[in-house]
């Protein structure tokens, strides 16, 4: 699909100048991860709370941070001139992740019912992907990212105060990684290892190197052919997302519901027990965000890049107040929103097969919080907005990861 008659003038000037631009950034991309250790030893990285409904209980995670234990190295390192992308393998060898859980949200799990911590120390923890780059003025950026990550070893630890308040009850490597780890995932892979470490290594190195001489003053060429080849590939994901967006609307499900949960809220000494309601992501519309990448492995093209919700509007129309009735609004709307997305293409006879490879909800941002009708929260404002928005990343987020794949996957069969 994204097939073009290369030049042999292009092939010729991409096999000579990638060696040294390679090396070059592959050397910069360890001498950045060596300074970043040097400068930011243990680093810390926050994460986004995260609420989740696993088998009818409702999980509360909150406080969540990332602590940087050892430097990413490259096992691999690849550019693709023709292609605009860089493959690479990566290795580090341990981080840790540090959380609190409140209270009761893990009985079911482990023979606890306080509030606690719960910490996950990871190993051998292997990166794999590609990254797209782009020319800007005369020199290259470091775009679209589809990276994947593996876990090795993961030990646990969960600690909290036992009945008395005398002691601490302690549970070690229990099968509760399963559970928890999952949903903490995508904001490891995504706001740590992509957005705070290998952008962080790469995006000064690919910056500094100039496109003209490093094309030998000759760049239109090469650059033009990846224009093109970007240009098709917008296309594509642009016709995909319309089909989507027309077909949310003649179904009429623009609507994605979520389930009801309990929500406990601390007033001084007092517990405000509330329930949510459904919620409701509404107004579901696609557009792409910036331009979409591409390569190329064993005859099977990809593209990847980011796309995002038109207008993000998530709201519990009927959250409760159990003890007075009192029954209002909790609405969320975010002014930026993203999801990454990897379409794959092979050709079967004389037709093209697309699938869809991955959806995946990353953050949300610019977030603009309100209740409606709840006065009576009153000091719990700030507490039922941090639930609210763990509900996004722990809930919802997956929800609507299951039914945009459904739904492109419908789009791309019925094309």
């Amino acid at each position: 699909m994204l097939s073009l008659n290369v030049p042999n003038t292009v092939t010729e000037l991409c096999r000579v100048v990638t060696p040294n631009f390679q090396e070059r950034l592959q050397d910069d991309f360890q001498d950045q991860a060596e300074r970043r250790q040097r400068m930011y030893q243990n680093h810390k990285l926050g994460l986004n709370d995260v609420v989740v409904l696993e088998n009818g209980v409702t999980i509360e995670l909150s406080n969540i941070m990332v602590i940087e234990r050892a430097i990413c190295t490259l096992k691999n390192f690849k550019v693709n001139l023709e292609m605009f992308n860089i493959s690479l393998e990566a290795y580090m060898k341990q981080l840790s992740i540090e959380a609190e859980y409140k209270q009761s949200c893990l009985n079911t799990l482990v023979p606890m019912s306080r509030s606690g911590q719960i910490s996950f120390d990871l190993e051998d923890i292997t990166i794999d992907g590609n990254i797209g780059i782009y020319n800007v003025e005369d020199s290259f950026v470091a775009k679209n990212y589809d990276i994947n990550m593996k876990l090795g070893r993961v030990h646990t630890k969960i600690t909290c105060k036992d009945e008395s308040d005398a002691g601490y009850f302690e549970s070690i490597d229990t099968d509760i990684d399963k559970t928890l780890l999952k949903y903490i995932s995508g904001q490891l892979l995504n706001l740590f290892l992509i957005e705070d470490i290998i952008f962080y290594q790469l995006s000064a190195p690919i910056v500094e190197v100039s496109a003209s001489e490093l094309l030998n003053d000759e760049p239109a060429e090469v650059i033009s052919l990846s224009s093109e080849r970007i240009s098709k590939a917008n296309e594509k994901l642009d016709s995909l997302l319309n089909l989507v967006n027309q077909a949310l609307v003649a179904s009429n499900h623009i609507v994605l519901e979520t389930p009801a949960l309990p929500v406990c809220l601390n007033k001084g000494n007092k517990k405000i027990i509330c329930n949510t309601g459904i919620g409701r992501l509404e107004n579901l519309s696609f557009s792409r965000v910036g331009d979409i990448s591409f390569y190329e492995n064993q005859n099977i093209q990809y593209i990847y890049g980011y796309i995002r919700l038109v207008d993000f509007r998530f709201k519990y129309p009927s959250f409760t107040i159990n003890e007075s009735g009192n029954s209002g609004c909790v609405e969320v709307g975010a002014f930026r929103n993203k999801m990454s997305i990897r379409l794959s293409v092979r050709k079967e006879n004389d037709a093209f097969k697309i699938e869809v490879d991955k959806v995946q909800a990353i953050k949300i941002l610019d977030v603009d919080f309100k209740t409606n009708n709840l006065d009576t929260i009153g000091s719990c404002f700030e507490q039922l907005e941090e639930f609210v928005l763990g509900t996004i990343h722990g809930t919802v987020f997956p929800l609507l990861e299951q039914m945009l794949q459904k739904e492109l996957t419908y789009a791309i069969a019925n094309n």
